[in-house]
């Protein structure tokens, strides 16, 4: 009798986590970095059953905004009024490198797979900074490409479009290179400014590095800002910060080159708050996220097709400002980063209809404004 309750209690376990859409193996706990508007980077552990962190790590840096991490994760890398390089010891991190940022306003920092380029997006520099790397330490600027002078004065929005704004780089996956055929690695960056996507290939031997082949065109006043990749449909979406969209694109292969095909176009925020921030893919590649500010602040979700377009599937109001979010290794949580609440919410996430509920916990900062979160899983 008693074997028979206890396989009865496991089954309805087993029931209602399906039904939730949870997994029966939750991880007890999740370490992430923080980057931040102020003097510090954060190392904090997360304890899944108390919905609590605690700081493990503080490091000193200024205006630490956006963080990268090596393909090992036994480095991270920083970019803000600087650029610094990170080495893992023991539970903490040690400074390895530093050099002075390329441009004005830098905003994104991303490391190519070979893991000795650092690229950084400069919003108010209208630039894009290369860094070298040795042994993973950052040794010093490279080069920076200013694109200021291609702004085409077509961008409708006065103030936001008077010139060239550089606001994120992606590689785009090797993954994806290798099952459509395309040759070399390849970088995409968002031009705010001129409402498009600079795409090139990254050659070590040429003096720029980033040899520019084409741009995707967004639309006037799109305003593109961060993208992500889909491996599984090959396709690329895009958050624009001016007409709050999301855009979907194939992506194709021509000659041994990348070529972008626009699918389809959501308005992600009604308002038209004119503040799309942030992307992201759920790791199952079943639901997208963007979040949106400055009005009905909050993040929407949509289903992903097999052909890699989207259906909506709700929208999920958070704190102010969430200008970063990240989706724990495990799928079950969504880690907001409210800038303007000074705050990082973590939301519980159903993997069958990709709802967000709660916040679960509510993890504030009183001294720094926390605007970027990084998964440690290894």
């Amino acid at each position: 009798m008693r074997n028979i309750l206890t396989t009865l209690s496991l089954l309805f376990i087993l029931t209602a986590c399906a039904q939730s859409g949870t997994s029966a193996d939750i991880p007890e706990s999740y370490d992430y970095l923080v980057g931040t508007y102020g003097k510090h980077i954060y190392q904090y552990h997360y304890d899944c059953a108390r919905g609590t962190a605690d700081a493990t790590s503080v490091l000193d840096a200024e205006d630490p905004t956006f963080l990268t991490l090596d393909n090992e994760q036994d480095h991270f890398y920083a970019v803000g009024e600087g650029v610094w390089s990170f080495k893992k010891t023991d539970s903490s991190w040690t400074q390895t490198g530093f050099a002075p940022k390329g441009g004005s306003d830098a905003c994104h920092i991303c490391i190519n797979p070979d893991n000795d380029l650092l690229f950084t997006a400069e919003y108010g520099g209208g630039s894009l900074s290369i860094y070298s790397l040795k042994d993973k330490a950052l040794t010093g600027i490279h080069n920076t490409l200013s694109y200021q002078s291609d702004y085409d004065g077509n961008g409708p929005f006065q103030g936001r479009q008077d010139k060239s704004y550089m606001h994120q780089s992606r590689i785009l996956p090797l993954e994806i290179c290798k099952e459509l055929g395309i040759e070399g690695t390849w970088l995409l960056a968002c031009d705010l400014g001129n409402d498009l996507i600079r795409v090139g290939q990254i050659v070590k031997d040429s003096e720029s590095i980033f040899n520019e082949a084409f741009d995707i065109p967004c639309g006037p006043g799109a305003g593109p800002r961060h993208i992500e990749f889909n491996p599984m449909t090959h396709t690329l979406y895009c958050i624009t910060e001016l007409s709050d969209e999301v855009i979907v694109w194939q992506i194709l292969s021509e000659d041994g080159r990348p070529a972008f095909k626009e699918l389809e176009r959501h308005t992600a925020n009604p308002t038209a708050a004119h503040g799309g921030a942030d992307i992201h893919l759920s790791q199952d590649g079943k639901f997208l996220y963007a979040s949106l500010r400055l009005q009905n602040d909050g993040i929407a979700a949509y289903s992903v097709k097999e052909d890699g377009t989207l259906e909506e599937a709700g929208y999920f109001n958070t704190g102010k400002h969430p200008r970063n979010f990240a989706i724990s290794p495990d799928g079950s949580r969504v880690f907001v980063a409210c800038k303007d609440s000074h705050s990082i919410e973590v939301y519980n996430r159903d993997s069958l209809s990709g709802a967000l509920t709660g916040p679960e916990s509510t993890q504030t900062f009183p001294e720094d404004d926390p605007v970027c979160i990084l998964f440690l899983t290894k």
